[in-house]
């Protein structure tokens, strides 16, 4: 694997593991202060209540206008329209067909953002010590190259 390429997979590694630890900090948010973020005079807008993150997009209204967030108290009546383990995609009809509604769970995006940084952590390669110590305690062996003194191994010499 080139350098570049183990470069781009870490910063992604830990671009992930940032939006993964934010996320379960909203989520923990959500339970307290609903966060509402809205575009184009609230036609896009996204919103974390009560473990559920919400997008709604309006397809047809261009993403324009100032950017407003609120917090306010997490409300029960928020419309929920249902959904299995908290997801719902709704299409809008009749005069709301450019109408894109999404809801997924904070749990959900927590683990598709932990993947990454899981694997990496499950596929790291340790490291070799250094030449010139020993390989089961680290201990420097210049003053005595074929017995460890610390741990007593005995060390092999390469042909």
């Amino acid at each position: 694997m080139t350098r570049f390429v183990r470069h781009v997979i870490d910063s992604l590694t830990l671009l992930s593991l940032l939006l993964c630890m934010g996320t379960a900090a909203l989520w923990l948010r959500s339970y307290w202060i609903e966060d509402h973020l809205s575009l184009s005079g609230g036609l896009n807008q996204t919103a974390s209540n009560r473990g559920v993150l919400k997008l709604d997009l309006n397809t047809r209204m261009p993403i324009t206008g100032p950017l407003s967030w609120d917090k306010r108290r997490p409300s029960d009546a928020w419309e929920r329209d249902g959904g299995r383990f908290g997801f719902l995609y709704y299409r809008g009809t009749g005069s709301q067909t450019g109408r894109h509604l999404f809801e997924l769970p904070h749990w959900f995006v927590i683990l598709n953002f932990s993947f990454l940084p899981l694997w990496r952590f499950m596929h790291r390669h340790p490291v070799p010590p250094p030449p010139g110590t020993c390989i089961k305690c680290g201990y420097d062996l210049r003053a005595t190259p074929d017995r460890c003194p610390e741990c007593g191994t005995v060390v092999t010499k390469a042909k």
